[in-house]
This record gives C-alpha cells, structure tokens and sequence, in this order.
C-alpha cells in the first residue's frame, strides 16, 4: 500500500481568505498496489508520449490543482502509453507522477530541480545516494524530446513507479 497525505488550511465558507480561526485538516488514506504488474511493466519498459505542458510556473508547491496532470495521465491512457512527458518551450521537463531521466555516453540526464518541477524523495534518493553509490555523474538541464531519442537508456522515478524504464 502507499499512503496518500493532505493537509489543507480547512473548510471554512467560500472565500479566498485565510478562515479566522483557521483549523488545518489532515487527511490520509491507503491506496492499494499491484507490485506484481508493476514488476511486470519493468521487466518490459513503458511507453510514454509527450504532452505540452500547460501546468502554472509553481509546479514545485504541491497544491490539489493537478488537472493538467488529470488530463495528460488520461492522454497517455487512451493511447495506451504508460505516462506522458510534458514538454514547456520544447524542453522534456517531467511525467505526470515522477521525474524523467536518461542516460547517454555514460551520464544521467535530467531536467534541473526547479519551479518547472514537482519533488520527489526517489528523485532525491537517486541524486544524493545512488549517484555516488554507483559513482554516476548526473547533469541537470533541460533536454528535448531529439536528444532523449538518441539517449542509451530512458527511466522514470517517482513514489508510485520506483524506476521504470522507459523504451
């Protein structure tokens, strides 16, 4: 299972004002996994297609506003691809559910840890630790879509995913 958190500032009456009192509500809940078909889908890879990204320029400050993500993930979906990679001023930036990364002439590629991108703690993990486990060099900037074609290996990483490579 993974367990999904929400804090919010809490309900109060319609208005865009913090509520006096304010009282923040904490929600949690557990999602089930099927690590089985996970395993499955990473034995074989996943497909992806791009999607131009229409999210705002705060992508880094979670927020419950993901309808372009609700509306990418459902994209990918119809055309049966595992996830969509979204595309701002024709740069790869992320997936709808986890940072994208790959790797080409012996180096990690990824897009750089800003506004442009959520955080995630297995983007963190795999740049803090297993980078200097495995003494990978990893660069941070923003790539296009011709430039990941010629990459050797393609993966996404994220809570929900883990790794899983993308062919």
């Amino acid at each position: 299972c993974e367990i999904y958190t929400q804090i919010t500032r809490g309900s109060a009456p319609y208005g865009l004002a913090y509520p006096e009192p304010s009282v923040p509500r904490l929600t949690m809940f557990a999602v089930p996994v099927d690590r089985a078909a996970l395993a499955e889908k990473r034995a074989k890879g996943v497909n992806v297609i791009t999607e131009k990204d229409e999210r705002w320029s705060r992508c880094d400050v979670n927020t419950l506003n993901r309808l372009p993500e609700v509306v990418a993930k459902q994209k990918a979906a119809i055309s049966r691809a595992y996830d969509a990679l979204f595309v701002r001023d024709g740069k790869i930036t992320e997936a709808t559910e986890a940072s994208f990364f790959i790797y080409k002439d012996g180096v990690l590629w990824t897009h750089p840890e800003n506004n442009f991108i959520h955080k995630n703690v297995v983007r963190r993990l795999l740049m803090e630790r297993l980078s200097k486990d495995l003494d990978l060099q990893i660069i941070e900037r923003a790539f296009d879509k011709d430039f990941a074609l010629k990459a050797d290996e393609a993966f996404l990483c994220g809570p929900r995913c883990e790794f899983m490579p993308v062919t």
